[in-house]
C-alpha cells in the first residue's frame, strides 16, 4: 500500500514529504479492532518491531546519508565538520 502511495508522492514536485498516521499500533476498544485489542495501523507492531511498510517508509522519506568524516575544532566557539 505505500508502494503505491510513495509513487503518488513523487508525481508531485511541490510535495516536501508525509507523515505517516500512527507510528505504532495501538489499543483500541473501537468495533472492528482486532481481537488483540490493537489497531494494526501503524509502522511499528504492538511489540515495537518494524513491520515491512517501516523500511520503505525509511528509504522513500531519508534518501539522503549525511557522514562526519572529520571534526576540526576552532576557535571562539566555530568548529569544522568534515
Amino acid at each position: 500500500m505505500f508502494f503505491v502511495f510513495a509513487g503518488e508522492l513523487r508525481k508531485r514536485p511541490y510535495v516536501a514529504g508525509a507523515a505517516w498516521w500512527t507510528c505504532n499500533d495501538y489499543q483500541s476498544r473501537y468495533y472492528g479492532s482486532n481481537a488483540n485489542g490493537y489497531r494494526p495501523w501503524g509502522l511499528l507492531g504492538p511489540d515495537r518491531s518494524a513491520r515491512p511498510a517501516y523500511h520503505v517508509y525509511q528509504q522513500e522519506m531519508a534518501p539522503l546519508t549525511v557522514e562526519k568524516t572529520g571534526f576540526q575544532p576552532g576557535g571562539r566557539g566555530v568548529h569544522g565538520l568534515r
